[in-house]
Formats: C-alpha cells, sequence, structure tokens
C-alpha cells in the first residue's frame, strides 16, 4: 500500500474486508484502531495528531457505502506508516 493516498489505501481496507462493526453500535473496528460511529473519530496517530481524516475514517466511508472519503483537508503526508 505505499505511495497511495489515505482515499485509496481506505478503499482498498474496505475492498479487503477490513472493516468490522462493533457491538452495541460502538463504532467501528480497522485493523488495531477505532472509527466511532458516525465516522468523525479515529484513534490511529494520523487522525490524533494531524486532525485529518484518516485511511481508518476512509476504509468506513467506503465500506458502508458512503462514497469517496472527503479527504481536502489533508496535509499531504500520505507515506506516514500508520
Amino acid at each position: 500500500m505505499t505511495d497511495l493516498t489515505r482515499e485509496a489505501k481506505g478503499r482498498e481496507i474496505a475492498e479487503s474486508n477490513g472493516v468490522t462493526v462493533l457491538p452495541d453500535c460502538a463504532g467501528y473496528a480497522v485493523g488495531a484502531y477505532r472509527v466511532d460511529y458516525d465516522g468523525s473519530q479515529c484513534n490511529c496517530p494520523d487522525h490524533t495528531y494531524r486532525d485529518v481524516r484518516c485511511k481508518h475514517m476512509c476504509a468506513v466511508d467506503y465500506a458502508e457505502g458512503v462514497g469517496l472519503c472527503d479527504t481536502a483537508d489533508d496535509d499531504g503526508y500520505d507515506d506516514l506508516p500508520f
């Protein structure tokens, strides 16, 4: 998954069935990270420290059929390992 945007990485995760709905509407599990039910928060370092829509949030958007992930606030750091 190198050299891909957060949006493309999110689509790749969703297409590989990497998004799991947590019990009791607690949100989504995307790998080792948790995305809130409304898709507004993720506990990964990318979202936590940069306050951008991360690949995990994009994966939830794609898995739920919302459509394209809005990464307009992206800072261009797509080469990070998280």
